[in-house]
């Protein structure tokens, strides 16, 4: 890390809040170590206060070096002197370690699991895509990329900022090998560009072959009076003919439910970016255009095009090459928002885009579990157990830590570790990694068997979550063995690497999070497959007898972060069928900006960009790299249409009404995504979701209103009254709600009237 660099963390006001808000946070979590939901209070600690904790570590590990300037963790090696959470191994290498269990193949048949696949089942992506290839019209394509098509890296439909408007097909190629028939490929200075003239890289971009199906759609109108748009309260007034934002899937010229509005942390008026989220996520493989059009300046007049936009438009000569290579696209465009009673004429600003395919988000993650479970398919995975510890108290009979083995993806096992992949795109085996567990083991389950439940952690937590005095306690009185590992690539180990990132303004740097969160993932699933079958035989855990707990299924509870990666990890299990997911969402890019914790990192952003605009453009941007991990790439798959070898689940999700954190537009978002109804009676109405009383449903959503005020609907975050994030699943009526769901599957009211804290 430079001096210069140094000097200007240490001397902003971002970096003095930075280490208010870390101490405050450490304390409270030093004190709290007895409550079940320290992870959820902590826990979905947005990536933007997580991001602060991330920059005082770098700033430590770089600014205290001596006189070279040089942190010991260069950009080659990020995080190579931070805290590791695995240990490789490799492939040659034999177990020889007198602890460690390699279990015999299991001949047991149980159609719970897939059958396992053979190395010549894995090698092609044909085996696991699906047939989302891209349904498309007569209408070419665009061909070229912005060397061609823009003569440059920035679009001048949008001068003012480069990059927008985003995502847009300007920034993609042809390629016949893709399942879209394009792929993305930005300019060399498409891409933001930090205040000391570091320009991030594009290279981590080129292998999608579309945009994200839930993004932030970016565009810039310096003079826009922030009027007129559809907010989040209205998004059904999106779809009617008077809204100034349009979203129309190209093929069939539906309308898209969405809402819009300036960016509210931008202080100055003429660089806030007009952002449209869509309100549901969109199908792969698609083209999409957006549609601006009445949006007036501070005096009340109607707000001109660009200069090259209106010669599109109008069909009008201008200089820019762009205007002739476009025309037949922009023909095609206006033609059909005309089909949808959209004119030409009353146009401020209009585009395309093509949403990633399906194989795009998910074939990485899908390829590693084939590859691990051709392996370790019988749950035959080997593992250790470093400490036990018995009667540990009067709910737990005995705790466990051990570290189990799987293959490595990644080119190293720890923190900033990257995916290796093959010619063909998709992940290489690089020997194998232990990562450590925790079981969990409750006196009611000694002598009669109970139900095993794999727990998710929150942000930047760790497995130990769950070893507070009141999760020992719904253990026990639910006779529940509760087991995790860490959600890696957003878990404790993983702030040093983030922040180094971030600081270097390097936006393909953020791969490691989606590339170890997918190893993380992995870890999980084979950790699940060895709990019920090898481990559950080892007279370890089954204390000498049968097996504290039915080996026919297990069952996932996560909050805060475990519930958004637990919509994921659910998606990928064939061993689970019935989950719980407190606070959770889904797309970052909606997430971040109205989460509490978005508020130091907004001032990180200020010390590292000049442009707010470059803030949202950065959280566009690298959302695409986070499909490959978080909901939006795969929670819609959960119950309709599943991925290969995965059978439909049964969701439950608590909402936290006015939640500071993970905002509910996030928690909507995601449930709009399954499928999942609303329990009834609830106090809240949210778009598109529809209401049920309950009973026998694969997916509901469950509110518990605090009765706070309104959120505020701007991009800011709800700062109102209490926040309810960490108290979703905190009242008896939801506990035993969650215990017959768990039981039967069935979702029932069980609260007196709508859900409250009383």
């Amino acid at each position: 890390m430079s001096k210069l660099l140094c000097r200007q963390i240490t001397t902003s006001k971002a970096a003095v809040g930075i280490f208010k808000l870390l101490f405050q946070w450490n304390v409270s979590s030093q004190h709290d170590t007895g409550h079940r939901h320290t992870e959820i209070k902590s826990g979905l600690f947005s990536i933007y206060f997580y991001s602060c904790l991330l920059v005082i570590v770098a700033f430590h590990q770089g600014c205290n070096e001596n006189s070279t300037g040089t942190s010991k963790g260069s950009q080659d090696q990020p995080g190579e002197d931070s805290v590791s959470d695995a240990t490789f191994t490799d492939d040659t290498a034999g177990f020889e370690d007198a602890q460690t269990r390699i279990p015999e193949d299991s001949n047991e048949d149980n159609t719970l699991y897939p059958d396992t696949v053979t190395p010549d089942d894995i090698d092609s992506p044909s085996d696991i895509q699906h047939d989302d290839t891209m349904s498309m019209d007569t209408t070419e394509m665009p061909a070229g990329g912005p060397a061609y098509y823009l003569s440059g890296d920035c679009d001048p439909i949008v001068p003012s900022h480069c990059g927008l408007p985003f995502p847009s097909n300007v920034y993609t190629v042809p390629d016949p090998t893709s399942n879209t028939g394009i792929r993305v490929q930005f300019g060399a200075t498409t891409l933001v560009k930090t205040k000391t003239g570091v320009q991030s890289s594009p290279g981590a971009f080129g292998s999608s072959d579309g945009f994200s199906p839930s993004p932030m759609i970016l565009a810039h109108f310096p003079d826009h009076n922030g009027q007129d748009l559809n907010g989040p309260n209205n998004i059904e007034h999106s779809l009617l003919d008077l809204s100034t934002t349009t979203i129309l899937d190209a093929e069939t010229g539906e309308r898209i439910p969405h809402f819009a509005e300036l960016d509210a942390w931008a202080k100055d008026d003429t660089r806030r970016a007009l952002i449209i989220y869509p309100a549901v996520r969109l199908k792969d493989a698609t083209r999409y255009i957006v549609a601006i059009r009445g949006l007036k300046d501070h005096e009340g007049a109607l707000l001109e095009p660009t200069e090259v936009f209106l010669a599109l438009r109008d069909k009008l000569p201008h200089d820019h090459p762009t205007v002739e290579r476009r025309r037949d696209w922009y023909e095609d465009i206006f033609e059909r928002l005309a089909a949808a009673g959209i004119q030409r004429d009353t146009l401020q600003l209009a585009w395309d885009f093509t949403t990633a395919s399906q194989a795009n988000n998910t074939n990485r993650m899908l390829h590693m579990r084939n590859v691990a479970f051709s392996q370790y398919g019988k749950g035959n995975a080997p593992y250790v157990f470093d400490k036990v510890d018995d009667d540990l108290d009067r709910h737990i009979a005995r705790r466990i830590e051990g570290r189990i083995t799987v293959p490595l993806f990644l080119d190293k096992p720890g923190p900033g570790g990257v995916m290796v992949l093959g010619p063909n795109g998709l992940p290489v085996q690089n020997g194998t990694a232990e990562y450590p567990f925790l079981i969990l083991i409750p006196h009611s389950v000694v002598d009669q068997p109970g139900r095993l439940v794999q727990f998710g952690h929150g942000l930047f937590g760790s497995r130990y979550v769950a070893d507070s005095n009141d999760y020992r306690f719904l253990a026990n009185q639910y006779q529940s063995v509760i087991f995790a590992t860490d959600f890696i690539g957003m878990s404790e180990a993983d702030p040093p690497v983030i922040a180094n990132v971030i600081l270097s303004g390097e936006a393909d740097g953020f791969r490691t999070v989606p590339d170890r969160s997918q190893q993380g993932f992995l870890t999980m699933l084979v950790l699940m497959r060895n709990m019920l079958n090898s481990m559950a035989q080892d007279p370890t855990i089954s204390l000498g007898g049968s097996p504290p707990y039915m080996t026919d299924m297990g069952y996932y509870l996560g909050g805060s972060q475990g519930g958004i990666y637990g919509a994921t990890y659910l998606s990928l299990s064939a061993d689970i069928l019935r989950g719980v997911l407190a606070v959770p969402g889904q797309s970052y890019a909606l997430m971040l900006p109205r989460s509490i914790h978005f508020i130091p990192f907004q001032g990180i952003l200020s010390d590292v960009y000049s442009d707010p605009i470059d803030h949202m453009f950065v959280l566009s941007v690298v959302q695409m790299l986070w499909d490959r991990a978080e909901p939006t790439g795969y929670a819609y798959t959960l119950i309709n249409d599943p991925l290969p070898d995965t059978p439909p689940h049964e969701v439950l999700i608590l909402e936290a009404l006015g939640d500071h954190q993970v905002p509910n537009l996030s928690t909507e978002l995601l449930a709009r995504a399954i499928g999942a109804e609303i329990l009834q009676p609830s106090t809240s109405n949210p778009y598109g979701i529809k209401s049920s009383t309950g009973d026998r449903k694969v997916a509901m959503m469950v509110d518990i209103d605090y009765g706070l005020p309104p959120v505020p609907p701007q991009n800011q975050p709800m700062q109102q009254g209490d926040d309810p994030h960490g108290k979703a699943i905190d009242n008896l009526p939801i506990l035993e709600m969650t215990n017959l769901f768990y039981e039967t599957g069935t979702i029932k009211q069980m609260c007196d009237g709508a859900c409250d804290p009383e």
